[in-house]
């Protein structure tokens, strides 16, 4: 029940179909349906929470109210944490549990792959037609670029979750039958039509970066290195298909502008920031960065807190696959595990290289990543004798790495274009 309860969440905030039942009706499905998954998960007998992430979501929570508190607005802070534990927090604590056996995540990758192929679709309609507007009611931004419903309703957004799914198509494909491996190549066609009609620069480099991690894997960086020469000329046609990429151009100028705005309001309230969601009460621009988003809102507790939950999240990961990471469990994992958290690691890379042109820290779709690879480590470790911990202290230093090295790359990005 719990696992029915949470595919029916994800339907409401992936596809959406509560929006042609009209807004009275659509947000009590995904609470409802939310609620109910919670329920049921606390009812299995076994449940699992001590994932280091977890501490440090829930240290958001008084974090967020205490930056509106220092900001003026209290009942701000209040309203920031209730998102915050609504969007992110419970989501990610249910689908860790629930999400328990191979099986049902193989079944949420489907679900996921499914919804991409219809907002793809919608866009094709929006495209299509005369006015722009698709059979969901979705519309193109700025005349070009498409659009699906809710949290998908910003055309990069969109190119974003079409990269973090084409690891999991090539995933179907390589352990699909030969009579549906063609079903696959369409499907992964199609995202990348997709990602082609969003127009998203940063979903364009996101899937470059897939390509480059997977030829660092399987050949090296040399080879890779080799290899990327003759694939330059490729890659510049492709680019010059979308909008340029170059920091003169009005939009990547408007960018760095709000970088170093963002800057200037970690400067100004380095410990607890602006306040949650409040950049653009200081700047007319969102932060088109994830990064800044999170430092110039939450200051310097919130950002090392968000950055230790990426980092923790991916280093779970590396711990279920590669054999080379720091305390690795590879050799113990079952191989359909290690599969699963490999392509995992390339949904990650292709998020974290999108969100650095986007201002997508708190988006439900990272969290439901996110649990995910959570719930990837804990079905890996059932396997074990003697189990295994992840512990907050083991990768700390990565995290201060992590947090430090980004401020200095955007820092430095910013000062020799702006």
């Amino acid at each position: 029940m719990a696992f029915a309860a949470l595919l029916a969440y994800l339907v409401f905030v992936f596809i959406r179909p509560q929006e042609f039942y009209g807004p009275m009706l659509g947000l009590p499905l995904v609470k409802y349906s939310l609620i109910l998954a919670a329920l049921f998960m606390f009812t299995q007998k076994k449940r699992e929470f001590d994932a280091s992430q977890n501490v440090l979501l829930f240290a958001l929570l008084p974090l967020v109210i205490l930056s509106g508190l220092f900001n003026g607005w209290l009942g701000g802070g209040i309203a920031a944490a209730e998102t915050v534990l609504t969007t992110m927090i419970l989501p990610f604590l249910i689908i860790q549990n629930v999400v328990n056996t191979l099986r049902k995540q193989q079944a949420v990758l489907l679900l996921l792959i499914l919804a991409g192929l219809i907002m793809v679709s919608d866009g094709i309609a929006q495209k299509a037609s005369e006015e722009g507007i698709g059979w969901s009611g979705a519309q193109l931004s700025q005349g070009t670029r498409i659009t699906y419903l809710g949290i998908f309703n910003d055309p990069n957004d969109l190119g974003m979750f079409f990269v973090m799914l084409l690891p999991c198509v090539m995933y179907f494909f390589r352990h699909s039958i030969a009579l549906l491996k063609p079903l696959f190549l369409i499907a992964l066609s199609y995202l990348m039509y997709g990602i082609y009609l969003t127009n998203s620069r940063g979903a364009l480099l996101g899937t470059m970066a897939l390509l480059g991690f997977w030829f660092y894997l399987r050949y090296g960086l040399k080879k890779s290195m080799l290899l990327a020469l003759p694939a330059l000329p490729v890659a510049l046609i492709v680019m010059g298909k979308f909008r340029e990429i170059d920091a003169e151009e009005a939009s990547a100028a408007g960018r760095l502008d709000a970088w170093y705005e963002g800057f200037q309001m970690l400067f100004w309230k380095p410990v607890f920031g602006v306040g949650f969601g409040n950049f653009t009460d200081h700047h007319y621009l969102t932060a088109h960065n994830s990064f800044v988003l999170v430092f110039s809102e939450l200051g310097l507790a919130g950002y090392f807190l968000w950055i230790g939950f990426l980092v923790i999240s991916g280093m779970m990961l590396l711990r279920v696959w590669h054999p080379d990471v720091r305390q690795s469990i590879s050799a113990k994992v079952v191989p359909g595990e290690q599969e699963i958290a490999r392509v995992f690691t390339f949904s990650m890379i292709g998020y974290l290289v999108t969100c650095f042109f986007l201002s997508r820290a708190y988006t439900p779709m990272l969290y439901v990543f996110c649990a995910m690879f959570v719930a990837t480590f804990y079905r890996a470790r059932a396997s074990m004798p003697d189990g295994c911990e992840i512990r907050f202290g083991d990768f700390s230093r990565y995290i201060w790495m992590a947090m430090f090295g980004t401020m200095f790359m955007i820092y430095l990005a910013m000062k020799l274009f702006l």
